[in-house]
């Protein structure tokens, strides 16, 4: 009958044996997927050393470049050699200052230089209060014990525009000791000290009512003003303006 014949057929569909993936195959698609992967890692792989090569090619041309320019922008210059222990001036510049101050007579011997304490530090070096024979108190600026050849320079500079000022806003010059390894300045002593030290006290004190401190204030104001305008018809420029510096 019907239901026989089909249930017969339904036994032979189980009987076919299903399609079943062999073990050679699956490994072969596995090997073949292990061996894309490395490939592929070592492809890359070489590209990225490949990368970091040219740039680190690229970058050594450009420093040489840099390099073979500035050698031969200053292919001509030497270097000076300095010895910062070498305090001793030179004998150029020593003779100039000789000649430029000799004939005001403020060239002034050590022997004659007597120092007494330290009142300060300048920009070359200490300030000590003392005297010279035959004259008042002064206070007398020394050289630090290590100086440049420039600084030299910039301090023999310094003495002899100095030497030439005549206002009375503008601190004069006594005179130059050139004995030993390093120079001198000898300068009046200014007994009141400086323009800070002077407006500190006073307002620490409360020596003065309000409006008379103005009047003095603007006083001293006026009074420095007219000395940097003698410096500047002077072609000098005094590069350290400050209360500190204004005795």
């Amino acid at each position: 009958d019907t239901t026989g014949c089909a249930r017969a057929f339904v036994r032979c569909l189980k009987q076919i044996p299903t399609p079943v993936n062999s073990p050679s195959s699956t490994s072969t698609d596995t090997s073949a997927v292990t061996i894309g992967s490395s490939v592929g890692a070592v492809i890359i792989s070489l590209l990225t050393a490949m990368i970091i090569v040219l740039i680190a090619l690229k970058r050594r041309a450009v420093n040489s470049s840099k390099k073979e320019r500035g050698l031969s922008s200053t292919s001509s210059y030497t270097p000076p050699k300095m010895n910062l222990l070498d305090k001793k001036l030179s004998v150029e510049l020593k003779e100039q200052l000789h000649w430029q101050l000799r004939h005001k007579n403020m060239i002034i011997s050590k022997a004659q230089i007597h120092l007494s304490s330290t009142i300060g530090q300048g920009e070359f070096g200490l300030v000590f209060k003392g005297y010279v024979d035959g004259g008042n108190l002064a206070a007398i600026k020394t050289s630090k014990a290590l100086s440049s050849e420039r600084e030299k320079e910039n301090l023999l500079k310094e003495m002899s525009k100095m030497a030439s000022f005549q206002h009375k806003n503008v601190m004069t010059l006594i005179g130059v000791c050139l004995d030993g390894e390093m120079p001198l300045i000898i300068m009046p002593f200014m007994a009141k000290g400086s323009v800070l030290e002077y407006v500190r006290y006073i307002m620490k004190e409360n020596l003065m009512q309000e409006t008379k401190i103005r009047t003095t204030f603007l006083g001293i104001c006026h009074q420095i003003t007219k000395g940097m305008k003698y410096l500047a018809d002077c072609k000098f420029v005094h590069r350290d303006l400050a209360a500190r510096n204004c005795m």
